[in-house]
């Protein structure tokens, strides 16, 4: 069974273990396809070892086994290209940039602020917390979901 359901999981997500573990695993099982990028992974490692005191050896460890394990979930070269279009927050340009060229419906983030509907619904995308994100169906206007904290 594969899922056609390709999700971009913001760097907010993938340091801390618990969550990260959690959507991996659930990804594995082929619920959706988790997505992420080469800014992405950079600001992960990035906050491992500057924040949060994880060794760079650790970082580098985690994210050779992310790549070995889940081989398909780089987005393809390009999305640099759109991150000057892109209307949201100006630190997370890249993470839409992202979406936009991996194909993804969806962005799993705790910064839903950095992702205001407006930037949202002329790409059809939504943004969902890993605590809402399997709480049901996208809602019904592309977008909606991107200044929700629920």
């Amino acid at each position: 069974m594969t899922s056609d359901f390709p999700v971009i999981l913001d760097a907010c997500v993938l340091f801390q273990a618990a969550v990260r573990d959690t959507l991996l695993r659930l990804s594995e099982q082929r619920l959706f396809l988790c997505r992420w990028s080469d800014d992405i992974i950079q600001e992960v490692v990035r906050t491992l070892t500057s924040k949060l005191n994880v060794s760079a050896e650790k970082a580098r460890r985690l994210v050779s086994e992310m790549e070995e394990n889940f081989p398909d979930a780089y987005v393809p070269k390009g999305y640099q290209v759109l991150i000057p279009s892109m209307t949201n927050h100006e630190k997370d340009r890249h993470v839409l940039a992202a979406a936009v060229k991996g194909g993804c419906e969806l962005i799993v983030t705790y910064n839903q602020r950095h992702f205001p509907a407006e930037s949202l619904s002329p790409l059809d995308l939504y943004t969902r917390t890993p605590d809402n994100f399997f709480d049901g169906p996208l809602p019904v206007q592309p977008g909606e979901g991107g200044s929700r904290s629920s």
